[in-house]
């Protein structure tokens, strides 16, 4: 039953890029994971010099990104100068959004010196990198990250992937960013912020003013967004994507270093700011202090420096006046800058060759001559070379080895066609009838040449065979007529036929012969032929027997090897049936860690925009209660004035009281005294006869 023929699957259909596919890349500008708990031992050092450095908020910072709002910078981006200092510019919701290297230094918390410089000497890169042991082309444009240690790596793919302008490729650093990695390691001065701003700056000038640009550092956009202008529209839909680096991205990166660089057991010990936060950078642009234990690395970057782009100083071989030979050809004889023309005239056949000077770009010698065919010559520099001979004017020519080789290649080429065509036109014509085989006289070679006996069928089949149908009719002869020719006759169907079934092809003899040289011979020499043929088919079955045997073993063994090969195949076929199952069961445990991962990412991107959401209010929060204690203060400034006015009235009031008791402590006492002048009169004037004097006396 004819199997069905399986349809074609349609291809998927190509679909164009959106704009934030061609204007964006995830990858680019995206979040370090430091592994704040240190649960990669491998990665602790370095995490931790990282977490301490000055490029920390840089990179871990996570805020979300609205892509209307960085298209809308990068749209209408251009570059003025305000109070001297370049800036660029852009409207958000007809919003100004400047973007400088102070607001970069200030938002990015990089603590730049203003002074600093956004470039290191390339002699200081290449020592530095040959210090970290990388083993890529320090010479060239750009570094492979693959090419580092762990740690150093590590860093460099840090810097890469958060703080550079690249929007691919990965894996290389240009000179800057190496410059950006060597001033961390060795603490020099480096304006991480003038090296953004250039980054952006050529990001503008590549397009102009009304060209589409990348859309470069957007999370670091967004951040001095939220700083100018916190309160511009913002909506969960519009997020752009930037990558988060996870715990598990540290763990793919330490397997795949592992595979690419193969590091010292233990590892080398860390250098610089990695191993000490207060270490001083070396002057002179060094990359190492005179005092330094390590490996000096200079010697080694000349060398490499001269290898590479040093200029090679060609040997030109120069001629003498005249010959100069030395008696006992010791090779100290002078012929030239490096040359061995000279060196090779002077020598002799007997002289000591290892004291010769030799000639590294070129491996012939002077005494050595040309192929036959060719001739040395000497170019305008003196240079020698070797070119072909003239065969019309060199009578002489003799074509080269390679030359005959290729001639007489061509001629077997050219007889191997026409014998094919020979063996085709042979093949397609008819049959040509053989002439019968003549001979002188018989000679019974049987008896002197075993290779030509009978083997037993083929004697059977003579025997059985009647005599006088092969008999020749009697032949004289005389000394003056030639040797007669005696042609066979055919012979029985039934006799031929089973001769020819068993003749081996070494057999000189044709079987009519054979056949007529038996029938001459007399009863004896038959007996004595059978006999020899006897002998020899016995020898013959012994030989097949053993033939057989051997053969039957070998057939065994091989039987067995066959056997034990179905064995292993169908072992391994078990094995791979085994490894196929495993392969689709990690297949799918692949495809269910990769769902756990998407939603991972989702929950930590949500987790992230709430984070936001909680820093939002926080911040408004903050903002409230640093409105409540402003009015606080004012508050408190009010009751403070109000009760030191209480307090300056009420001792007003108790100055006037005072004033007040006093007076009239003095008019009570002054009245006190007016009734006792009064009492001592009335008493002076009683009236004894007025019944209301006592009583008028008296005090109230």
């Amino acid at each position: 039953m004819a199997r069905k023929k399986q349809k074609r699957k349609p291809d998927a259909k190509k679909t164009d890029k959106t704009e934030v596919q061609i204007m964006s890349e995830p990858r680019h500008n995206m979040v370090a994971y430091l592994d704040p708990q240190d649960k990669l031992v491998e990665f602790n050092e370095i995490t931790k010099f990282l977490r301490e450095s000055r490029i920390n908020e840089a990179i871990t910072h996570q805020t979300p990104v609205y892509k209307t709002l960085i298209k809308a910078f990068w749209d209408s981006a251009n570059i003025i100068k305000v109070d001297g200092q370049e800036v660029i510019r852009g409207k958000v919701n007809e919003l100004a959004v400047d973007v400088s290297v102070e607001i970069l230094n200030t938002v990015l918390q990089l603590h730049d010196d203003p002074d600093a410089p956004y470039s290191v000497p390339l002699m200081c890169q290449r020592g530095c990198l040959l210090r970290m042991k990388c083993v890529d082309d320090i010479l060239g444009g750009q570094i492979n990250k693959a090419w580092l240690p762990l740690r150093y790596k590590f860093l460099l793919h840090i810097l890469i992937q958060c703080l550079s302008n690249r929007r691919s490729g990965y894996d290389m650093a240009n000179n800057d960013l190496v410059g950006l990695m060597v001033s961390l390691v060795l603490n020099k001065p480096f304006s991480i912020s003038k090296y953004i701003f250039a980054n952006m700056k050529e990001n503008l000038e590549r397009t102009g003013v009304g060209g589409s640009k990348f859309w470069m550092y957007p999370r670091f956009l967004q951040m001095i967004m939220n700083v100018q202008h916190p309160n511009l529209p913002k909506s969960d839909n519009d997020v752009l994507k930037i990558d988060v680096m996870l715990e598990h991205s540290l763990k793919i990166f330490r397997g795949k270093t592992a595979k690419r660089y193969k590091e010292s057991t233990p590892p080398r010990k860390m250098f610089g700011a990695l191993a000490n936060t207060a270490y001083v950078a070396p002057e002179n642009d060094k990359w190492r202090h005179d005092d330094s234990q390590s490996d000096n690395e200079e010697p080694t970057l000349k060398k490499m420096i001269k290898d590479k782009f040093g200029r090679k100083k060609r040997k030109i071989k120069i001629f003498g006046d005249s010959d100069y030979e030395s008696d006992n050809g010791d090779g100290d004889d002078k012929g030239g800058d490096g040359g061995d023309v000279g060196a090779s005239g002077a020598s002799t056949p007997g002289g000591d060759k290892s004291k010769q000077p030799v000639d590294d770009d070129e491996s012939d010698s002077d005494d050595i001559p040309a192929e036959p065919g060719y001739e040395h010559y000497f170019d305008d520099h003196g240079v020698r070379q070797v070119r072909r001979l003239c065969t019309d004017q060199d009578v002489d020519y003799v074509s080269s080895d390679t030359e005959s080789e290729c001639l007489r290649k061509k001629k077997a080429d050219v007889c191997r066609k026409k014998k094919s065509k020979k063996t085709i036109a042979a093949s397609s014509a008819e049959p040509t009838i053989t002439q019968p085989e003549t001979i002188s006289e018989p000679v019974l070679e049987a008896n002197f040449n075993p290779q030509f006996a009978f083997i037993a069928e083929e004697t059977e089949a003579l025997m059985t065979s009647p005599i006088a149908t092969t008999e020749p009719p009697p032949v004289t002869k005389t000394a003056t007529e030639p040797p007669p020719i005696v042609t066979t006759q055919a012979e029985p169907l039934h006799a031929t036929s089973s001769i020819q079934q068993y003749r081996s092809t070494t057999y000189q003899q044709s079987p009519e012969r054979r056949s007529r040289m038996f029938s001459e011979m007399d009863q004896d020499e038959k007996v004595d032929f059978l006999f020899t043929q006897l002998q020899a088919a016995a020898s013959q079955m012994n030989q097949q027997s053993e033939f057989m045997s051997s053969t039957r073993n070998t057939v065994i063994k091989q039987q067995l090897e066959i056997n034990a090969l179905k064995e292993t195949v169908g072992k391994q076929q078990a094995e791979i049936t085994q490894l196929r199952a495993e392969n689709e069961r990690l297949k799918v445990a692949d495809a269910e860690r990769a769902a756990q991962l998407q939603q991972m990412r989702v929950a930590d991107n949500a987790r992230g925009i709430e984070m936001n959401m909680l820093k939002e209010r926080s911040a408004a929060v903050q903002q409230s209660a640093e409105t409540f204690a402003a009015k606080h203060d004012d508050m408190r400034q009010w009751y403070n004035e109000r009760n030191t006015t209480l307090i300056n009235g009420f001792s007003t009031i108790k100055d006037a009281f005072e004033m007040s008791r006093k007076r009239v402590n003095t008019l009570w006492s002054e009245r006190c005294k007016a009734q006792e002048v009064l009492q001592k009169r009335d008493h002076d004037s009683e009236d004894p006869g007025n019944p209301n004097a006592s009583a008028s006396s008296e005090q109230p």
